[in-house]
């Protein structure tokens, strides 16, 4: 089966069972009741942070993206920026937290969701399969 075939079995698993959810939050910023307390700070005080990691991510310096991301997103939050720590996170090989920031773009109404379920599923496979 090709990567593209099992990718799409996938997500219609996951859209099926909806693995999508609290047991994924275990993290500061993966836990969704922060979300409130988040939004009272300056929705502007991450915006510096997540133009500097997406920077960074550019220029394949992963590891201080994923410093500057987590910065960004303990002070505001965007579904946009939790997308691009998972790309992060995904190129750094981890794995289950990549599923986790996807996962919180997806319960944050990330405009491009299908994108989140896409990689979420890829990621599955991969973990599943490592020698793909």
């Amino acid at each position: 089966m090709s990567r593209v075939t099992k990718c799409s079995v996938l997500i219609m698993l996951i859209l099926s069972v909806n693995l999508i959810g609290q047991t994924f939050r275990d993290d500061k910023i993966f836990d969704i009741s922060n979300v409130d307390k988040i939004r009272q700070k300056n929705s502007n005080l991450g915006t510096n942070d997540a133009t500097q990691g997406f920077d960074q991510y550019k220029n394949k310096n992963f590891s201080e993206a994923k410093k500057l991301y987590i910065s960004a997103l303990l002070n505001t939050i965007n579904p946009s920026w939790y997308y691009e720590l998972g790309d992060v996170l995904y190129e750094l090989k981890e794995y289950e937290n990549a599923i986790k920031s996807y996962a919180m773009s997806i319960d944050l109404n990330y405009d491009k969701v299908e994108l989140s379920y896409y990689n979420i599923a890829c990621i599955y496979g991969l973990m599943n399969n490592p020698s793909k």
